[in-house]
């Protein structure tokens, strides 16, 4: 389960994620769907740890999504998928 609370992230006064709130339940499957500039990308990064939100909260139960232990945390087993850019899951 992944539940995300009031994510907000800005880059200098452009507030890109304005109080994004979800939840995933364990096992899903999910996309951000929304147009150019919605802040899909941005709300990602964030998740991962690749930008620092200006507020919000993440949790995730349990905390290692596999019997891994390579896998500490659901950033860490989170894939994203630019359009056209043909990811595979390596």
């Amino acid at each position: 389960m992944l539940e995300v609370e009031n994510l907000w992230v800005r880059y200098g006064t452009v507030e890109a994620v304005k109080g994004v709130s979800f939840s995933v339940a364990a096992g899903s499957i999910v996309s951000l769907i929304g147009a150019n500039g919605a802040g899909k990308t941005t709300s990602l990064r964030a998740l991962t740890g690749l930008v620092k939100p200006g507020a919000g909260s993440c949790a995730s139960r349990p905390p290692r999504w596999s019997g891994s232990p390579r896998i500490r945390s659901w950033a860490s087993a989170s894939r994203t998928c630019p359009r056209g850019a043909g990811c595979s899951p390596r």
